[in-house]
C-alpha cells in the first residue's frame, strides 16, 4: 500500500448500519487497489453509549470484498484501505508532512455545528480535491448534506442511497437539493460506484 490521491467517504446515520452491511461486501478486495483509492466510513447512530470497536458491528460474509478494520487515531489514509471510524470519535483528515492522515478526535471536542459525516466529508474534500467520492446513506435530519455540498465545490462526486428504498431525511434531502451525482439502490451499488470510483 502507498499513498492515494482519492478517497471515498461514507456517512450514515439511523438505519445504515443495515446498508453498510450490504454495501461494503460489494467493494472488491482488488477495486480500492485498482482505483488507487482509500475508503473511510462513519455511522454516528451510537455515539455517546460506549467506545466500542467497529468491526463486530457489521456482519462481513466470506468471499472477495475488500478488507475493513477499525481505523487509528494518527494513521496514514493508504491506497487499499477500508477504514471503520469508532464510535464516540469524530473523524478528521489532514495533511501531515505530506500525507494524508486521519485524525479521530473525542466527542468532547465536537462542534455543535458539525457532526462527524460533515467533518468527514469537509475534511476529505479540503484534503483530497477532486479524488473524493462521498457516499450518503439514510438518517434523520440534514446530517451530511453540508458535507456533500463541500464535496461538490472541490469538484469531488457524491452518491446517495435512494430514500425510497432507505427511508431518511437527510438523503431524501440531499437528492431534493441537487446533490447526487448519482442515486443508489443496494442492489445497484456496485455498478453506481464504479462509474464515479
Amino acid at each position: 500500500m502507498g499513498m492515494t490521491e482519492k478517497v471515498l467517504v461514507f456517512g450514515g446515520s439511523l438505519g445504515s448500519g443495515y446498508t453498510l452491511n450490504r454495501l461494503l461486501p460489494q467493494i472488491g478486495a482488488g477495486d480500492l487497489m485498482e482505483a488507487d483509492a482509500a475508503a473511510i466510513v462513519v455511522n454516528h447512530l451510537i455515539w455517546n453509549y460506549a467506545p466500542v470497536p467497529v468491526k463486530g458491528w457489521y456482519q462481513f460474509p466470506k468471499g472477495p470484498s475488500a478488507e475493513f478494520r477499525d481505523a487509528v487515531d494518527g494513521e496514514q489514509i493508504l491506497t487499499g484501505s477500508g477504514l471503520l471510524v469508532p464510535y464516540i470519535t469524530y473523524p478528521y483528515v489532514a495533511r501531515q508532512n505530506g500525507s494524508h492522515i486521519l485524525r479521530l478526535m473525542p466527542d468532547e471536542d465536537e462542534d455543535p455545528d458539525e457532526i462527524g459525516i460533515d467533518l468527514l466529508f469537509r475534511s476529505a474534500s479540503t484534503a483530497f480535491g477532486s479524488g473524493t467520492v462521498g457516499v450518503l446513506l439514510s438518517g434523520s435530519g440534514d446530517d451530511g448534506v453540508y458535507g456533500l455540498r463541500r464535496i461538490r465545490e472541490a469538484g469531488g462526486k457524491t452518491l446517495v442511497h435512494d430514500y425510497r428504498e432507505a427511508g431518511g431525511e437527510m438523503n431524501k434531502t440531499a437528492i431534493q437539493e441537487g446533490l447526487a451525482d448519482g442515486v443508489f439502490r443496494i442492489q445497484d451499488f456496485r455498478r453506481c460506484l464504479t462509474q464515479y470510483l
